[in-house]
């Protein structure tokens, strides 16, 4: 009878330590369990604002090519708006490259109009125009044409005048003729029996 009393009190007090135990076990886990939910929980809250960073798009590059000093000759090709370059003949004046010209290709400053001509050649129909010059006077001539045929033109009184001709496809030519002082003669002709329809500006520049 008395040995069952004394075991009690001890029985007792270890299922209290026990007890204990086991609470501080499960109080550690929901402790860690917590911690790994906080560290591995899915952002929910509005998207970050801060700037990225894009890369940069290169800048364009543009680059001049070719001799400004050298002067030349062009024509401009009525459907693309592309500047053919023509060689100039020995000794001829070419445009200058700081001069300006408008969207089909007409010379635009500096300068002044001397004079216009549209018009319709044929083999018995040329045209000439006469202009009074001083020796060097510098002068842009600008002409294109459609048709079946060829045009021709002729400058007298100018150096290097040579006849020149061209094909009708509405090109735009444009060359410079320098006054040998006196009148200066452009004539603008068929080079065959097929008709042309021409349009030529004359321009005086500085």
């Amino acid at each position: 009878m008395d040995a069952e009393a004394d075991g009690r009190p001890h029985s007792r007090a270890g299922d209290r330590l026990r007890a204990a135990v086991l609470a501080g076990l499960a109080v550690a886990a929901l402790i860690a369990g917590g911690s790994w939910w906080r560290a591995n929980a899915p952002v929910t809250g509005p998207p970050s604002t801060a700037p990225t960073a894009t890369p940069a798009s290169p800048a364009p590059r543009f680059e001049v090519v070719g001799d400004p000093e050298r002067s030349v000759t062009f024509r401009v090709d009525p459907v693309t708006g592309a500047a053919m370059r023509m060689d100039p003949q020995p000794g001829a004046g070419a445009v200058e490259p700081f001069r300006r010209y408008d969207d089909d290709g007409w010379l635009d400053r500096p300068g002044e109009l001397i004079w216009r001509e549209r018009t319709t050649l044929t083999q018995e129909r040329p045209v000439t125009r006469q202009t009074a010059t001083g020796y060097g006077a510098r002068h842009v001539l600008q002409f294109r044409c459609t048709g079946p045929g060829e045009l021709r033109v002729s400058v007298l009184g100018a150096r290097a005048g040579d006849p020149l001709t061209s094909g009708c496809d509405g090109s735009l030519v444009t060359t410079q003729a320098i006054s040998r002082g006196g009148p200066l003669r452009v004539t603008l002709s068929t080079a065959g029996a097929e008709p042309v329809r021409v349009e030529a500006r004359l321009v005086a520049v500085p």
